[in-house]
């Protein structure tokens, strides 16, 4: 469904009950000003209608031609803002920090978007909200409640030498580690001694490891990463994780994040099923057991189907029936998501987020930036026979070597 709005008249945007998606054109005047793809889950109200232009259309824009510089209420919910916000910044300087310029930039706009739009909800997130409780209570259904018995020490992990710093990370995609497997799937298999070879540079040459939950701390403060850090991560939680790549990350003092298709869990890759016989899957007490080892999961939504074939509304609800789960069964925050397939577009970045994920990997190549879009970063697909100066090359550059 396409959409036409003046961004000095916005109006509600009413759907009919089988539209999943809206692109709204923003324009002033003839002119247009901003382009955005967003899940339609009910319709748009004024309020939802501001947030897609706030996203999409400069600030300046808005604020000249949206009506907004001569709203009293605007500029002074806007002063409250800053005041409040403004403490984290504050907070920053006295720590020794600066915060970026792209970091500004998201300040200012956080600040005017609480003066456009207060802190009541629209319709479309009162319509979220209700999908997330239903997802919440799916999982509750299906996943039990683990039995708590005391984690094992975690391991010493490889820390940051102090020294340099950077405001960049190589985030690697691995699926498998394993010696077999479907000819057609090679691609996705690293073979144990690939695997051994490439930990090895990685310590070799200073990297040490992080997680999302660190990435969402440098997000938030601004601050770059100490030394040269690195995010590895695993989709599909596939059994040989467990069995062989896992042991190999602990020898090397590294640790992983792994994206779960929690639907799946304790069955087999059956999306893999037309190219020979599906691999199994991880466990929740196998997933459990890494997770107090100090592995960490993120979703890999819940069925691990296309995201064009879903509707919003499902999307919404294996989002949140997903990054559920995991959190019932492992006692830890889901923060992080991966669509399978790399089908993250758009609808599902701004799914994503609503249902309050922080971090989104996609399957693009580059480093990941601080400054950057937390839920749209790219990560370095490593294929199966890559020589060893190419992975170098791949973790240095970003790029995605053949």
């Amino acid at each position: 469904m396409n959409v036409r709005q003046d961004i000095g008249h916005l109006a509600p945007i009413v759907t009919a009950a089988s539209v999943n998606r809206v692109q709204v054109e923003f324009l002033s005047g003839e002119r247009v000003v901003g382009r955005i793809d967003a899940p339609a889950l009910g319709g748009f109200s004024v309020r939802d209608v501001m947030r897609l232009a706030l996203d999409c259309v400069p600030l300046g824009e808005l604020i000249r031609s949206g009506g907004l510089k001569t709203r009293f209420r605007f500029w002074w919910l806007s002063g409250l803002a800053v005041l409040r916000l403004g403490a984290e910044a504050v907070a920053a300087g006295l720590a020794g920090r600066t915060m970026p310029l792209r970091g500004l930039r998201a300040f200012a706009k956080a600040a005017l978007s609480e003066g456009a739009i207060g802190a009541t909800a629209g319709a479309d997130e009162r319509t979220i909200a209700s999908l997330i409780a239903e997802g919440k209570a799916m999982a509750a259904r299906m996943v039990p409640v683990p039995v708590q018995e005391k984690p094992p020490a975690h391991p010493a992990r490889a820390q940051a030498q102090p020294g340099a710093r950077s405001d960049r990370l190589p985030v690697l995609l691995y699926h498998r580690v394993a010696e077999e497997g479907p000819a057609a799937l090679a691609r996705f298999r690293q073979t144990p001694a690939a695997f051994t070879e490439q930990m090895t540079w990685l310590r070799r040459n200073g990297y040490h490891a992080v997680t999302s939950a660190e990435l969402v701390r440098h997000f938030k403060s601004g601050q770059a990463f100490d030394g040269k850090p690195v995010l590895i991560s695993f989709d599909d939680a596939y059994c040989d994780f467990h069995d062989t790549a896992w042991p190999i990350l602990r020898a090397h003092d590294l640790t992983a994040e792994v994206f779960v298709v929690t639907d799946r869990v304790g069955g087999c890759a059956d999306w893999d099923a037309a190219f020979g016989a599906p691999a199994p899957l991880m466990d929740w007490p196998q997933l459990q057991a890494l997770s107090a080892a100090g592995i960490r999961f993120g979703s890999h939504m819940a069925s691990h189907s296309h995201m064009a074939g879903l509707s919003s509304r499902e999307i919404v609800l294996e989002a949140a029936r997903s990054r559920a789960a995991l959190e019932r069964a492992l006692g830890t925050a889901c923060r992080s998501i991966t669509a399978p397939y790399g089908d993250g577009d758009d609808r599902f970045v701004r799914i994503a987020r609503a249902c309050g994920y922080e971090v989104a990997f996609t399957t693009d190549p580059g480093l990941a930036a601080l400054g950057a879009d937390a839920l749209r970063l790219p990560r370095i697909e490593i294929r199966s026979g890559w020589s060893l100066e190419a992975f170098a090359a791949a973790v240095k550059e970003g790029s995605g070597v053949v």
